[in-house]
């Protein structure tokens, strides 16, 4: 169940940022930087968050650290030193989410081979959000409403399917 999830909560994010890119792209008549780009392929840590999903963290943290921070101390510190606090907090935050804190410094002196490296990196992935994330969704029962959402979505899908082929449609919602 939670791999399934972990598929959907994927796939929603691509296919969200996919569309809104699309729909941006054409409005704006030029094209988009993509939000992420294949983040299962990351080499390391550093190379998931720095260059396959770093513009999606970027704006994350601009908006709930930097912005609000500099919120804060400008009108303390002023308009020149005021964005400062904003700017050293905000690396800190980044620094404790990022690979800086697991990843060994290697110099360069070594490298593991890419297959390695990316079974390392989504297995580190997976078993955070193992650690953290899922025991809440759990808890709070969020994947059984989320597959009784499926079983009405099916449901509707076929409806609809079953309208298009001109067949009888059954009501699910009518009293057994």
């Amino acid at each position: 169940m939670i791999i399934f999830y972990c598929l959907h909560l994927y796939l929603d994010v691509e296919i969200t940022l996919a569309t809104s890119g699309a729909i941006g792209s054409t409005i704006l008549g030029q094209d988009l930087a993509p939000q992420f780009d294949e983040p299962y392929l990351s080499n390391s840590l550093e190379e998931f968050w720095g260059r396959r999903w770093n513009l999606v963290v970027t704006s994350i943290l601009r908006s709930t650290v930097y912005e609000p921070v500099c919120c804060i101390s400008t009108p303390i510190l002023g308009k020149k030193f005021g964005p400062l606090p904003g700017v050293f907090l905000t690396f800190v935050v980044s620094g404790l989410m990022h690979d800086k804190v697991v990843k060994k410094s290697t110099n360069n002196r070594w490298e593991l081979n890419p297959w390695v490296s990316r079974v390392l990196t989504i297995g580190f992935l997976s078993s955070t959000a193992v650690w953290l994330l899922f025991p809440q969704i759990v808890r709070n029962e969020v994947d059984m409403k989320v597959l009784s959402e499926y079983d009405i979505m099916v449901e509707f899908c076929k409806n609809k399917l079953i309208l298009l082929l001109g067949k009888p449609v059954r009501n699910p919602y009518a009293a057994q």
